[in-house]
């Protein structure tokens, strides 16, 4: 729902008609996402408590802190650095860790309500994606001051943006009865392998991998395991 609200707020700043209306229509999508997941959770209603008022929930939850500070963070930064956050950092980088095998698992194990929303999203996300690195190729082509910007931004939101998907790290290799893949798989094939290209391509720019990728890399080992630590003991 921040999602939503922040691309409404950032497509009345642009003057220019591609990035106004591309905003506009990933609005739209994202509140399309918001209602899927709210249908979905109807379903886990009828077995957990809590999920008929998640909007309450949302802010008290301890650990729901995480994802709150990170869009809320990025709605009050400013238009660029906005869209950098979510459509690169978030979305191109990261986001097919959190869609393909989080709704693989699903799938997997017979929860077709989260299948249903889940991949139902990632069909826009690629309209997203295209969004988030065409707005990156923009600004580092418009001036080289802009590199140094743009990279620290990529830093900041990569960095972010990882710790808010290690609660899905954990619920891949502790929640699942039949696991798809691991933590450590995903990071492999969907940031290694497709991030790493994605960086090769970027270094044309000047744009180098997000500061301290290599020290999340190493985290692969074990971060969902600290998480689950966190969260049990």
């Amino acid at each position: 729902y921040q999602a939503y609200q922040g691309y409404a707020h950032v497509g009345r700043q642009f003057s220019g008609i591609g990035a106004r209306i591309a905003s506009q229509m990933q609005s739209i999508d994202e509140l399309r996402h918001v209602q899927t997941q709210i249908h979905a959770m109807s379903h886990y209603n009828k077995f957990f408590d809590g999920f008929q008022d998640w909007a309450h929930m949302h802010d008290r939850v301890w650990y729901l802190s995480v994802p709150k500070s990170f869009f809320e963070d990025a709605r009050s930064a400013g238009p660029f650095e906005f869209l950098l956050a979510i459509s690169f950092a978030f979305e191109y980088v990261l986001t097919n860790l959190l869609f393909v095998p989080f709704m693989s698992g699903a799938a997997y194990n017979g929860d077709m309500a989260t299948v249903t929303f889940g991949f139902s999203a990632q069909s826009d996300e690629a309209r997203h994606m295209t969004l988030g690195l065409e707005i990156v190729k923009f600004l580092l082509e418009q001036h080289e001051d802009n590199v140094p910007i743009v990279q620290e931004w990529i830093d900041k939101w990569f960095w972010r943006g990882t710790r808010l998907l290690s609660i899905v790290g954990m619920m891949m290799d502790y929640m699942l009865p039949n696991k798809v893949m691991s933590w450590k798989e995903a990071w492999e094939v969907y940031f290694e392998q497709a991030g790493g290209a994605l960086f090769k391509d970027l270094s044309r720019y000047g744009i180098r991998m997000p500061k301290y990728s290599d020290v999340i890399v190493k985290e692969k080992e074990h971060v969902s395991h600290q998480a689950w630590w966190i969260f049990y003991n």
